[in-house]
């Protein structure tokens, strides 16, 4: 026959009090647990409530990189996702892990922030812009000729020359931003400005006179004014001899006009 001993009691005799004590082989295992939940009026932040059994040492790995040895931690997460968090706990009953998805929603998405840049082709005549927008993944170009585009970085040939303010909205998950800029569209001026002399080509005057310049002015196909530089000899009324004024013009899309004197 076969006997099992589960418990031994044990008796001691001590100034003739019997005193009952018990020995138990049996250990309870170390059980891993644990629940979570958002902190209220904290955005990313995850309360964590440690159900472990028969444990005295926890680690906590949290699924973005950061760790602790809490009992009940707080962590808070930097942006929304879906994280894999761990707890290894340990005690005299020996080592258990528990694993859970912990999702974080509640953080607030930066705001977006509209901006970009431009440059024209001078062979094609061809504008092209750089979206520099940040936290946007649509966008929206009104390119001020009553034509659009939702192109990141579009292209753009204007039918005319002139002043156009190209306005563009950046959309994400924050919200929309508008970023504007204006652009001198001068690339279909291929015709050079023209100068005419205020009053003669050749003017006589006396030794000792005063001598005043009537100038010249400059027309263009496209500028409405365009500056003439007047260039050439100094006139000195005291000293006979001739001499020659010169008046030069550019536009602004750098045709040269031909030089008058």
């Amino acid at each position: 026959m076969k006997r099992i001993i589960k418990g031994l009691l044990l008796f001691t005799l001590i100034g003739g009090v019997a005193i009952l004590s018990s020995c138990n082989d049996d250990e309870s295992p170390t059980t891993a647990s644990f629940t979570s939940d958002p902190v209220e009026g904290q955005p990313g932040a995850i309360a964590f409530t440690n159900n472990s059994v028969n444990a005295t040492e926890f680690v906590w790995e949290f699924g973005d990189g950061n760790t602790s040895t809490d009992r009940n931690p707080t962590h808070t997460y930097a942006a929304n996702d879906t994280y894999s968090v761990k707890l290894t706990s340990s005690g005299s009953g020996g080592s258990d892990e528990f694993t859970a998805d912990v999702t974080v929603t509640d953080i607030p998405a930066d705001a977006p922030v509209a901006s970009f840049t431009f440059t024209i082709n001078d062979e094609t005549d061809e504008v092209s812009f750089t979206n520099t927008s940040v936290n946007a993944d649509t966008y929206e170009w009104d390119f001020g000729d009553e034509t659009s585009s939702t192109e990141a970085n579009p292209t753009k040939t204007y039918a005319e020359n002139g002043t156009y303010t190209v306005t563009l909205t950046a959309t994400g998950e924050g919200g929309s931003d508008e970023s504007t800029e204006t652009i001198e569209y001068n690339a279909l001026d291929s015709e050079a400005p023209v100068i005419t002399l205020t009053g003669d080509a050749e003017i006589e005057i006396n030794v000792g006179d005063t001598f005043t310049d009537p100038g010249a002015t400059a027309t263009d196909d496209t500028d409405a004014s365009v500056d003439v530089i007047v260039g050439g000899d100094a006139v000195n009324t005291d000293v006979a001899g001739t001499y020659v004024i010169t008046y030069n013009a550019t536009d602004a899309a750098g045709n040269q006009a031909e030089e008058v004197t």
